[in-house]
């Protein structure tokens, strides 16, 4: 019995892929994470790219007040808060910081 060989790129259903912008508060979280801690570093860019695939994921809310068009995107210990622009296909990252420290100054 021979198996009939597949091709499995084809049959997966192509993603389109946000462009992701940041804010300069977001840089300098990820620059300041980046030398202090690889490993957290590497977390938050793993999460930045499949938010890039997919800015409708689990975990993902609009934020109060709903005018603000912000959205939460909640993965471990860190939040994400990025603006999503449909028609441009781009993610505007405003912050990336740990649960405790986010919501701070916002």
């Amino acid at each position: 019995m021979t198996k009939n060989p597949t091709n499995t790129s084809d049959t997966k259903k192509k993603l389109l892929n946000y462009k992701l912008h940041y804010s300069a508060k977001a840089t300098k979280f990820l620059s300041k994470i980046k030398k202090r801690d690889k490993k957290n570093h590497n977390f938050c860019q793993k999460c930045l790219k499949e938010l890039a695939e997919n800015p409708d994921r689990p975990n993902v809310e609009k934020m109060q007040p709903k005018d603000k068009k912000n959205y939460r995107y909640k993965k471990g210990s860190f939040r994400f808060i990025f603006k999503i622009n449909r028609t441009g296909q781009t993610l505007f990252i405003k912050d990336v910081d740990k649960r405790k420290d986010i919501y701070k100054n916002i």
